[in-house]
């Protein structure tokens, strides 16, 4: 019975080791699963973070987008508003050339004219000299045969 005592004893002794390891098996498991889980929440933090930042930025995406569009908006009025503004400035040099133009043809008619008149004057004096001449010539004759 003493074998039979003994080898009882044993059999409780290895299932107390076991045990023990057991124990130290389950330890080590929960310990694990303390470092998982506070992985997982600082994890779980970090993606509520990373979310939250990706909205702001996304939000933030939204109003610059607005504002380009608006900016794109304005630089298609101030394109055409150039281009309208280069149409009449070009539209009025085409009229102030015409008008020079007009000026100077107007200026070389007067000028024609001022010559026309000069050379009129100077024909009507030459007349005139010659009416003189012919009259004193006239006169002198008469004179000389009155005499």
């Amino acid at each position: 019975m003493t074998k039979f005592l003994q080898n009882l004893q044993e059999q409780v002794q290895r299932r107390e080791e076991e045990m023990a390891e057991a124990q130290g098996r389950e330890d080590a498991s929960d310990r694990r699963l303390q470092q998982l889980q506070t992985t997982l929440s600082q994890l779980d933090t970090r993606l509520k973070a990373a979310s939250q930042e990706t909205e702001a930025v996304r939000r933030e995406q939204a109003v610059w987008e607005k504002k380009v569009g608006e900016l794109q908006a304005r630089c298609t009025t101030l394109e055409e508003e150039k281009y309208e503004a280069l149409s009449k400035v070009r539209e009025n040099v085409q009229v102030a050339e015409e008008a020079v133009l007009q000026n100077e043809q107007s200026l070389l008619r007067e000028k024609q004219k001022t010559e026309e008149l000069e050379k009129m004057k100077h024909a009507i004096k030459h007349l005139i000299q010659e009416a003189a001449v012919r009259t004193r010539k006239e006169v002198q004759n008469a004179t000389s045969k009155a005499c």
